[in-house]
């Protein structure tokens, strides 16, 4: 078995060597990726979080099957029966291609899709090289690594539609290690858009996203605040609110009412006016309400 290790952008080639020394010390045998060296690194053998503790690592990928094929078709049949190996009736991939390779990102993504019933849960991690003849794949699932905060906030995204404002949300939440819930409502395309968000930004396996049928069961338990235009409560009252849980509507329609009258309190943010934020603006200001009221 071996572990792909991805490092941060701000690695240098020089500080790639002193990374795998670093490595090296923790008793694994390291040595830089033969497909593409430049900031990223092969462990050989089964590897864990703790590698989380090296600085510049930001990925931890074990390969859990990887092959040669000729087709689109093949290569994803090689990326189907790494998920059945791993026991992933459900699952998304993030695919990374280099080379000229004969079929685009897209493409692979929704040939796996058709075998799948249900596309959501873990990641696949897939990446695509170009090899003699034909296409040399990697399946990996990442380590997700979580960095609690204290009293960790929860965002709720009520049935969001497009993948730019679920990505947004994945932003926040992994910057402020907030858990991210995603409320369907019954509307598919925000699967969808989920999958799609995920293969946009690198390192969403760092934070905790979770789908719910209906936003009701997404708070629950919670001490939920929603935010509105037309809340009655302001950002001074938020900052004291102890509240576990942030709930936004999409930016189709905003937030449904028969929502904000099962949370807590319902908060504007900022002066009145006459044209809502946007979700994702929304959740970054409250979010550093609480972060300066040192409620998370």
């Amino acid at each position: 078995m071996k572990t792909l290790i991805t490092l941060a952008r701000f690695v240098s080639p020089s500080e790639q060597k002193e990374v795998a020394g670093r490595i090296s010390e923790m008793e694994y045998h390291v040595h830089s990726d033969p497909f593409a060296p430049q900031r990223r690194l092969i462990v050989e053998g089964k590897a864990d979080g703790k590698l989380f503790e090296v600085e510049g690592v930001s990925q931890v990928i074990p390969i859990v099957m990887e092959g040669q094929t000729k087709t689109l078709s093949e290569a994803a049949k090689l990326i189907i029966n790494a998920a059945r190996k791993q026991k992933l009736s459900s699952f998304t991939i993030r695919a990374k291609l280099f080379g000229d390779v004969p079929f685009h990102e897209r493409a692979l993504r929704d040939r796996v899709k058709k075998k799948i019933k249900h596309p959501a849960g873990r990641t696949l991690y897939v990446e695509a090289h170009k090899k003699g003849g034909g296409v040399y794949i990697r399946v990996g699932l990442p380590i997700q690594f979580h960095t609690e905060a204290k009293t960790p906030v929860v965002l709720v995204l009520e049935s969001p539609k497009t993948p730019h404002e679920i990505a947004d949300f994945l932003r926040l939440a992994i910057a402020f290690k907030a858990q991210l819930r995603i409320s369907m409502e019954g509307d598919l395309r925000t699967l969808h858009a989920l999958e799609e968000a995920k293969s946009i930004i690198k390192g969403h396996e760092k934070t905790k996203v979770m789908t719910y049928k209906h936003t009701a069961d997404a708070i629950a338990g919670l001490d939920a605040v929603a935010l509105s235009l037309w809340g009655d409560k302001g950002e001074k009252w938020l900052s004291k609110s102890g509240a576990q849980a942030l709930v936004f509507g999409n930016e189709e329609r905003g937030l449904k009412l028969s929502t904000q009258r099962q949370c807590k309190a319902v908060v504007h943010l900022g002066p009145r006016s006459s044209e809502p934020m946007r979700a994702s603006q929304a959740a970054a200001y409250a979010l550093g309400v609480l972060s300066i009221a040192k409620t998370f």
